[in-house]
């Protein structure tokens, strides 16, 4: 199968060193014991991740970065995904740069591969495509049906871990830095059957309201660690004090172009998959009861429609700026930022085609030419769309064509 991993430019580079998978050891003395020290510290200073090598001796710990990860490493699955991800960027923290770089490229990519393994199901989707907003639902559905807190995001493991009745969940944009591991899992030369085999879902949504939101997720509200290893990839680093919203949509590496080739390789990539669902915002938006029934129906959880009708409200763009604005969720997508204000806030318009609303007509008349030109027309969203356009269930059969309203 043809790789997704290296297809996106950026991703082929790190500043200052090669790719963060072929770090060249010979510029960086001591780094073997910089990666004891950091394994030390992930195991005993967060006393939440086993990440010794299989050898109690340090010396038999590899330098060579370019071995898969996973053989020198034990499993982890003890303690959340989510104390891991935070015991790898703690525990790396003061490591220079370029290894500080490497090593969590490494040991990140090593997580979200666990995640898609573990996961019963996985929802994939460029970020601002109605990821959180989707997952917010579902999890709330899973809570009113097993009587847990509503202040729990769900990602991964997080309610699996508090009711083995529920399904962990792998949600991924399985593209941007270390979540590109996902992608070898399912098209790329790491491709595991056992992953491509279990239910997929894919979130698309129109590319120029993508970028318009991502340009305010990735200046205002992505994590600095997160941000660092994106602009390490990037022949040029986003400067998030100075772009401004019409540079970064325009950007080749993270703007515009960037995401219609996302979209048009993830949906090559689950029409080659034999259980998939692929989901539209617009579609979420406008009948959000019906698609979350659908995408519930396909990950094989029944639901009454009282769960799923109180899920459908709990996961209103009225109630969840409530729930932001007051610092309600806790953690995750949706906990609420320092520096958020009215237009930082996660959930903002959530309106189709509300990019029309940012820009002049010949800025928007350049968007529509290069999304015409450029985005597979079976996603419908061209100018020139498909007779067809994309709603690929390859088990459909045990969903109804219709659902109650919304």
């Amino acid at each position: 199968m043809s790789g997704l991993v290296h297809r996106h430019p950026a991703r082929a580079r790190c500043q200052g060193v090669d790719s963060p998978r072929c770090l060249n050891t010979a510029d960086f003395q001591g780094l073997e014991r910089g990666l004891c020290d950091t394994a030390a510290l992930l195991s005993v200073g967060m006393k939440a991740v086993n990440l010794r090598p299989e050898s109690a001796k340090p010396s038999h710990w590899s330098v060579d970065l370019q071995a898969p990860i996973a053989s020198k490493l034990k499993p982890m699955p003890i303690f959340s995904d989510r104390m891991k991800r935070r015991a790898i960027l703690r525990s790396t923290a003061l490591l220079p740069t370029p290894v500080r770089l490497s090593t969590r490229y490494r040991l990140l990519a090593n997580l979200e591969r666990g995640k898609a393994r573990r996961g019963n199901s996985i929802i994939i989707g460029h970020p601002k495509s109605g990821n959180t907003w989707l997952r917010t639902m579902i999890a709330r559905a899973y809570q009113i049906k097993y009587g847990l807190p509503p202040t729990v995001a769900l990602k991964t493991d997080e309610l699996a871990r508090m009711d083995a009745r529920i399904p962990r969940f792998c949600v991924s944009n399985g593209y941007y830095s270390y979540e590109s591991a996902l992608a070898e899992l399912l098209d790329g030369d790491g491709f595991e059957p056992g992953v491509a085999s279990k239910p997929v879902v894919l979130l698309l949504r129109h590319p120029a309201d993508i970028a318009v939101s991502w340009y305010i997720q990735f200046t205002k509200r992505v994590s600095p660690a997160k941000r660092e290893l994106i602009n390490a990839s990037l022949e040029r680093p986003v400067d998030i004090d100075s772009i401004s919203r019409w540079d970064f949509v325009m950007n080749s590496e993270l703007g515009l172009s960037n995401i219609i080739d996302f979209l048009n390789q993830w949906e090559r990539i689950v029409r080659g998959l034999n259980h998939t669902l692929i989901v539209r915002y617009e579609e979420l938006r406008s009948s959000p009861y019906k698609t979350l029934k659908r995408v519930t129906d396909f990950i094989g959880d029944p639901f009454t429609e009282q769960e799923l009708r109180e899920a459908v409200e709990f996961g209103s763009f009225e109630n969840l700026r409530k729930l932001e604005a007051s610092g309600f969720f806790k953690y995750g997508g949706m906990s609420q930022r320092k520096h958020a204000g009215p237009g930082t806030m996660k959930v903002r318009r959530g309106k189709a085609g509300g990019y029309r609303d940012d820009f002049s007509a010949e800025q928007v008349a350049e968007i529509d030419r290069l999304v015409s030109g450029r985005l597979a027309p079976t996603l419908g969203y061209g100018a020139e769309a498909a007779s067809n356009p994309v709603e690929t269930d390859r088990d459909r059969a045990a969903v109804p064509a219709e659902g109650p309203a919304a």
